[in-house]
């Protein structure tokens, strides 16, 4: 019975997430809504969504502010150095790419950011450009940047050579698999995460120089991963 009662729990969990989503996507659709409206009752389905939408997006704002409030709260002294305008841009920027975060790790990343910005701040250009990036990277993007940043360096004579990652579970020696340092994720997701990071420049596909290798194969961090990954620490 406990555990016909856990597998319910799990199952409505689920169906709420989707619910959830559906609705923050269809407040996002002119057309959807639009369409919805001209169906019999769809006023009222409008209103339901619509209010649900909202209540969603106002509980993952508060969540982010209630991050950024703890974070400010342990540093000594904070300046941003520019006019209220552009802050005031800024923060609404940032605070509407939060309110699409879906996980918590993701609200806590654009916390990270904001405060780094009050700490150390980027030229403001650079800044809009860092919340456009973490909008456009999910957890397992972070997770794979983590690790390729993390791992010791391979020392190959006198030279110091970033440590390559793979996506091929038949790598060779010294290269670190990362469906066994990232367990629970697919080959798929890994590999299509991997190539996400290459185009952005936050990975190096490293196999697409080594004859016999496949340009998903092998990996390794850029300059800029370390960069991205020193501002998402405070």
């Amino acid at each position: 019975m406990d555990r016909n009662a856990n597998a319910m729990k799990l199952a409505a969990s689920g169906v709420k997430e989707l619910v959830d989503e559906f609705a923050r996507c269809y407040s996002n659709s002119a057309s959807a809504r639009i369409s919805t409206c001209l169906l019999p009752f769809g006023s009222a389905v409008d209103i339901l969504l619509m209010s649900r939408a909202s209540s969603i997006e106002r509980n993952r704002a508060l969540r982010f502010l209630l991050n950024v409030n703890e974070c400010l709260s342990r540093l000594d002294y904070v300046e941003m150095g520019a006019s209220d305008d552009i802050l005031l841009e800024y923060l609404a920027d940032i605070v509407n790419r939060a309110k699409t975060a879906r996980t918590q790790d993701k609200l806590e990343r654009f916390a990270s950011i904001f405060v780094n910005q009050c700490k150390d701040a980027l030229p403001w250009d650079d800044a809009f450009l860092l919340n456009r990036l973490i909008s456009d990277l999910e957890d397992l993007h972070i997770e794979i940047l983590m690790l390729a940043t993390s791992l010791p360096p391979q020392q190959v004579g006198s030279e110091a050579l970033s440590t390559i990652i793979a996506t091929d579970s038949h790598a060779c020696e010294n290269v670190y698999v990362l469906q066994e340092r990232l367990p629970g994720h697919s080959d798929e997701s890994i590999k299509i995460s991997c190539l996400d990071l290459a185009n952005k420049g936050l990975l190096f596909d490293d196999g697409s120089t080594r004859a016999g290798m496949y340009g998903t194969d092998w990996f390794k961090a850029t300059p800029l991963s370390f960069w991205l990954v020193k501002r998402l620490k405070i």
